[in-house]
């Protein structure tokens, strides 16, 4: 069975599938994705089960198996593709520029493409535990990419950097991945925290850290 588009690339034209022999079964898949990414945001992964989540589309529970292995399997497509389209987002955003432009290009990227995606984010963020173990491994892989070429960038804004602690410099790139990540949390909690106030807050944090 075939891997279902990522839904940012494509839009399905409705929320319910029309009774039709004409609707393609790739439209079918985009709504599946589309309508499980908004039911696992809003309630979690367990709390939808199959039955709930075609109820919602306007199928039959049975035919969902047409499009998609389990709700484990869609579940790590929703999330492997998160992942991967901010890995190529975070990689677009710093080409051909200083290591600092290229810092603040990393971080705008993150939350820009965090604060468009929230609904992919959350589930990202907190449903990835139910995900079978070498489904983590994979997406624990794409994530270190992430950081990987976050702490690039600092080592290359580190003049001396034999004289750096390298710890240190493994420290803030952890923090400042963390931070990016939970952009969707801080807004939740203070709605008055915008993406140019944390945009400002992360590379204040940041730069003065390097200048130390």
């Amino acid at each position: 069975m075939g891997k279902c588009m990522s839904t940012s690339s494509l839009s399905a034209p409705s929320n319910l599938i029309p009774a039709t022999p004409e609707f393609s079964p790739l439209a079918t898949c985009l709504v599946i994705r589309e309508k499980a990414l908004e039911m696992f945001a809003e309630h979690g992964f367990h709390a939808v089960s199959l039955r709930k989540l075609a109820g919602a589309i306007g199928i039959m529970p049975g035919s969902l198996y047409c499009h998609i292995k389990n709700k484990n399997a869609l579940l790590f497509e929703l999330i492997e593709d998160h992942e991967d389209d901010l890995l190529e987002t975070l990689k677009a955003a710093i080409q051909n520029s200083s290591p600092r432009e290229q810092l603040r290009a990393y971080i705008w990227a993150g939350l820009t493409y965090l604060n468009q995606n929230s609904k992919h984010a959350i589930v990202a963020k907190y449903e990835t535990r139910h995900l079978q173990k070498e489904q983590q491994a994979c997406i624990k892989k794409i994530k270190n990419k992430q950081c990987v070429l976050l702490r690039n960038i600092i080592k290359n804004c580190v003049k001396n950097q034999e004289k750096r602690n390298q710890e240190e410099l493994q420290i803030l790139c952890q923090c400042t991945q963390l931070i990016i990540e939970n952009f969707t949390d801080c807004h939740s909690r203070d709605p008055t925290t915008t993406l140019d106030t944390l945009y400002n807050r992360i590379c204040c944090l940041v730069m003065n850290s390097l200048a130390r």
